[in-house]
């Protein structure tokens, strides 16, 4: 009994297992695997299978290993104190998540045109290679739908072609998402026409200039 109480105890092996319980951690989260609400047929938003492997490998250690190793007469203020550290852990932890959450709902956010290939879907025409500089996001005031209008900046890898603007050029002509005033073209898609129209992708391109302005709205996106 007091070999396994020195184990427990044992600040390396305290560490060891909070370090298991970290990598578990970032590998689901990592891979996306949400194996406790598959097993029970939920949605993943109600996963909790990172959460208990936290509290499991992470926080019960701490807890433990820092009640053994206090002195006997300071079990009392130790038991006392216990409800205090595990809710301040676990806020700590929660906060984090939180935190976490939101970031990774921002990336998901600014990654919906974060390629020629994803802008070409919905023009219809090869788009030059791009790299994204500035990104911002705001939500739309009085949206019931959770709205938010993302606006990026993005610089073409290399001037795009006068073949690319004579097909500017013609889309103008024949495609109402187009218009042309001087050297800037506008390409507009909107998805209905009421006050909860969605902007699909709005691009802004000008002529001999190698910046160039997108814009589109996401709604629901987590956070």
């Amino acid at each position: 009994m007091k070999g396994n109480r020195k184990i427990l105890s044992s600040l390396p092996v305290l560490l060891l297992v909070q370090l298991i319980g970290i990598v578990l951690c970032a590998w689901l989260k990592l891979y996306d695997i949400t194996p406790l609400s598959d097993a029970m047929g939920l949605s993943v938003r109600w996963d909790f299978t990172v959460d208990f492997i936290a509290l499991l490998f992470i926080v019960l250690p701490a807890v433990v290993t820092f009640v053994q190793r206090m002195p006997h007469w300071r079990y009392s203020i130790a038991l006392a104190c216990l409800p205090l550290l595990v809710l301040f852990i676990g806020m700590g932890y929660f906060i984090i998540n939180y935190q976490t959450s939101l970031h990774q709902a921002k990336l998901q956010r600014m990654a919906v045109y974060d390629s020629a290939e994803k802008i070409e879907k919905v023009i219809g025409i090869p788009f030059p290679e791009f790299e994204i500089k500035n990104y911002k996001e705001n939500t739309l005031e009085g949206s019931w739908q959770n709205r938010k209008v993302c606006k990026s900046e993005i610089e073409f890898s290399e001037q795009p072609s006068e073949r690319f603007f004579q097909t500017l050029d013609s889309l103008c002509l024949i495609d109402s998402k187009w218009h042309k005033s001087d050297n800037v073209y506008l390409f507009d898609s909107i998805r209905g026409r009421s006050l909860r129209s969605l902007v699909v992708l709005s691009l802004v391109l000008t002529k001999n200039k190698n910046i160039t302005s997108l814009e589109y709205d996401v709604i629901n996106n987590n956070n």
